[in-house]
């Protein structure tokens, strides 16, 4: 079995010494209302619990709830408060609970002023900043005044002394991501020219002068740690890594005990949390800061893998992890991990549905995570055995049908599987192809199927006599949605492919019977090599050979599946088309995605038609109506990538001879995987 030895090798933090070099970085979770609750609590706890060596928790050192009648609070509200020593009682028990979690655990308070500030509760919120400079796409700040930034730094070091009073055991400044300190720190969009402006020194004087208010408030052997971005990443200018190696040795004079290095803004153009992006692809920056101070440096960004943080640290190029969206989606990674239980990690696929939900406008939503159905409702979601286990039937070896099938063994009942196919992972298989990080989360719920124990049974068809036959207390269909059809001429053309076409060959239900006799042939070749050797890279790798997509594609569908299959066909030299009946190219593509997706097309080239209302297919291409007008465009392979519909025709059957049927998945209503999983997640919870 391979070994972690650097992972969990301690290290100190001023006085503060961590068990691991594992950290869970602060992250939005709208999980409250400007206080914590309990809500925010069973959160962190389940994560305090699982075997991070320093937890970080947001907190607002002003009051951000202002606002006029009628008005939508701003964003950060939805962070708890530690602005007046009136909340400590609440937050001390908070601490409390997450220090009860491990007797190693430690636990600092993030403290973050966003872009909006107010001098006090009573003040409303202005958009403030080092100068009358507007960020990216934002508006224009007032220019704080001296007297006001002075207020700024109390601020910090008021909330400093109140997170030591309530037990925390750091504090960390966030100054990254393009938020007041940041611009402080960045030369964009500070163009002061007093103490607090001009050179990078200079620009890093409010964040001195913090650290310091810190010392004096909550004392010098109080550890404190600075967020920075160590690339701004921005077109238009910005803080480059050179400029922040000038930084962060004067933050290091000053007292800081730790810097955690992230890279560039919310307003950056190039993608840093996607799936497109490698893993570890931001450790350079981290590395660019360690080399110019000597206290330890946070890396983190695409970082799911325990042998990715490994070989980072043993290469010296950081010296602790940062976890975030993978701590949301195992709270246990780190313990996992530790164990040797590498495979029963489930791994975050950065879909970056978490960040789309807390970032979603103008209502923001909780955090929740696609493969992690218990994400904001760990209290709710505790899986008890139960007193009356029941025999149940899943159909689907999908997300929805695994989980489900996970979870119904876990509150004790006896479960068994069915699927069609030859393998488990239903639509996942083909989408693995497209997104390379969704093979992980089959992995993961493959073996849990192994381990656990599910009665499997693939190549099965299922009927309603067939479940009869079982005599099963409680089904749960998650088959899958059904491929939608266009009814115009050619739709079943030897030139039309659609994902289910790919995925039924994938799995080797049925195999397509389009094109000849060459084609015919390559499919039945193809079909047991992608089946029994699935290597998601391998076929991806494939489709740039001109079989089963030819040089010019032609996608009909720029919705999610048709989004995702132009990305990759762009990259393996495709010439691509894309029709979208309505007026929006990706419009259930998340806002994390789609401008990097939308950025990639037009760079390539590829053409985009909107309100395209597709009349014909030919040999050559599509007719479509566009705007009123007949445009042809050509194609020698054209690609349904409709949304599916509603599967339920098993599941009326069943219903209608008495049985108890629930219907999760794309069967019931289409959906991503993190609709999928939850859906089946709660079947079986509520057994």
């Amino acid at each position: 079995m391979r070994k972690l030895k650097k992972l969990f090798e301690p290290i100190k933090v001023g006085q503060l010494e961590l068990k691991n070099r594992m950290v869970m970085l602060a992250m939005g979770t709208h999980l409250c209302d400007g206080v914590v609750n309990d809500r925010l609590t069973n959160y962190f706890a389940e994560r305090a619990k699982g075997g991070a060596g320093l937890i970080l928790v947001p907190f607002s050192p002003i009051y951000q709830g202002y606002h006029a009648p009628g008005e939508i609070p701003y964003f950060a509200w939805h962070l708890p408060g530690i602005y007046e020593d009136g909340l400590i009682p609440d937050i001390r028990s908070f601490v409390s609970v997450l220090h009860a979690q491990s007797q190693d655990v430690k636990v600092a308070a993030q403290i973050q002023i966003l872009d909006k500030w107010a001098k006090d509760k009573n003040s409303p919120l202005q958009w403030v900043g080092p100068s009358t400079v507007a960020k990216p796409h934002g508006p224009t700040p007032r220019e704080l005044t001296v007297a006001e930034i002075g207020q700024i730094v109390d601020q910090f070091g008021e909330a400093a002394r109140r997170a030591r009073e309530a037990g925390f055991d750091a504090v960390e400044l966030y100054a990254g991501m393009g938020f007041l300190l940041n611009q402080f720190l960045s030369s964009l969009t500070n163009k002061r020219t007093d103490k607090y402006g001009g050179t990078p020194e200079n620009r890093a004087q409010i964040v001195v002068e913090i650290i310091d208010s810190i010392h004096k408030k909550a004392g010098k052997d109080y550890p404190i740690s600075c967020r920075i971005s160590g690339e701004d990443l921005l077109e238009e200018g910005g803080n480059t890594l050179e400029d922040t190696s000038r930084i962060a040795p004067v933050l290091e004079k000053a007292g800081l005990n730790l810097i955690n290095v992230q890279a560039g803004w919310l307003e950056s153009n190039v993608a840093i949390i996607n799936f497109f992006v490698p893993r570890g692809a931001f450790v350079y920056v981290a590395e660019g800061i360690k080399k110019v101070v000597n206290i330890p440096v946070i890396t983190a960004y695409r970082i799911n893998d325990p042998f990715v943080a490994e070989k980072i640290l043993a290469q010296g190029r950081a010296d602790l992890i940062g976890l975030g969206r993978a701590l949301i989606a195992d709270p246990e990674f780190p313990n996992k991990a530790r164990e040797g239980r590498f495979d029963e990690i489930r791994r975050c696929i950065a879909c970056t549905r978490c960040i789309d939900l807390v970032h979603a406008h103008p209502i923001v939503q909780p955090v929740a995570c696609s493969v992690n159905a218990r994400v904001g409702k760990e209290a709710e979601y505790t899986i008890k055995p139960t007193q009356e286990p029941k025999k149940v039937l899943v159909i689907g070896g999908g997300p929805g049908g695994m989980e489900a099938a996970r979870a119904a063994v876990h509150k004790g009942h006896k479960v068994t599987l069915v699927d069609r196919s030859h393998r488990l992972g239903g639509a996942m298989l083909l989408a693995g192809v497209l997104q390379p990080e969704i093979p992980t989360f089959i992995k993961y719920l493959e073996g849990q199927m192994r381990r656990l124990p599910v009665e499997v049974k693939l190549k099965t068809e299922v009927t309603a006599a067939f479940v009869e036959k079982m005599k099963p207390d409680v089904v749960i269909v998650a088959a899958g949605g059904v491929p939608r059809t266009l009814d115009v001429p050619g739709a079943n053309g030897p030139n039309v492919l659609s994902g289910r076409t790919m995925l039924d060959a994938m799995t080797l239900h049925r195999l397509p019977k389009k094109g000849g006799v060459g084609q015919k042939l390559l499919w039945r070749m193809s079909a047991p090599v992608m089946n029994y050797g699935y290597h998601p890279r391998l076929i991806n790798w494939a489709l740039r050979l001109p079989f089963p997509f030819k040089k010019r594609v032609v996608i009909i569908g720029g919705g999610f599946a048709g989004c995702e299959m132009t990305d990759v066909l762009i990259d393996k030299g495709k010439k691509v088309t894309v029709l979208e009946e309505g007026p929006r190219l990706g419009y259930d593509v998340g806002l994390s995605n789609i401008w990097v997706i939308k950025k990639k097309i037009k760079e390539s080239g590829a053409v985009v038609a909107t309100n395209a209302k597709v009349v014909e297919i030919t040999k050559k291409g599509v007719k479509a109506l566009v705007g009123g007008s007949e445009k042809f465009f050509e194609g020698d392979t054209v690609v349904m990538a409709l949304p599916l519909q509603v599967n339920d025709k098993l599941s009326k059957e069943l219903e209608a001879k008495g049985l108890i049927v629930r219907t999760v998945g794309d069967a019931a209503s289409a959906g991503k995987i993190m609709e999928a999983v939850a859906a089946g997640f709660r079947a079986s919870f509520e057994i």
